[in-house]
């Protein structure tokens, strides 16, 4: 039922039967509002320069591509006969212990701060921050399979071309 509500909501108003007209659908308390999604359509800053970033790398990345294989087979060789990657798991591992140990006793006294106002900017900095940067990774990887031609370019993307 609600694919069906969905769907008929997404159909444009000039495609409906006269009898018909869907202005809003509303289900489960919440409404479908075009404009609603015009904040996610506008990229931040931070979410262009990810992007950016990952397309240049796959640009890197086919060019050196050749030598990352040569560079692999060696480092895999050389894995085998020392053992290396066990060495420094272990080390990490108790890295990580012994910086856990007080890491949440701080974030917790930090957040605490000004009757949570410090956690609650917090909070908002760091959803900032993933949305930006996984935003950033969808629309260069999307724009680096494009450019390789491992995807064709999707013709209903709504968003605004980056410059």
């Amino acid at each position: 039922m609600e694919e069906t509500v969905r769907l008929q909501a997404a159909i444009p108003s000039e495609m409906m039967p006269s009898q018909q007209p869907v202005e809003r659908v509303v289900f489960r308390g919440q409404s479908y509002d075009p404009q609603a999604t015009q904040q996610e359509e506008d990229p931040t800053i931070l979410h262009r320069m990810v992007a950016m970033v990952v397309l240049q790398i796959f640009l890197l990345l086919s060019f050196l591509w050749p030598y990352v294989k040569t560079g692999c087979r060696g480092a895999y060789e050389y894995e085998r006969e020392h053992h290396i990657s066990e060495k420094i798991l272990n080390q990490s591992w108790t890295t990580a212990n012994a910086l856990s140990k007080n890491t949440m006793t701080v974030a917790r006294t930090v957040c605490s701060w000004n009757d949570g106002q410090v956690g609650a900017a917090l909070e908002d900095v760091v959803i900032w921050w993933v949305h930006g940067v996984t935003g950033g990774l969808r629309d260069g990887v999307k724009d680096g399979m494009e450019v390789f031609g491992v995807r064709p370019t999707d013709r209903r993307d709504k968003r605004p071309a980056r410059t």
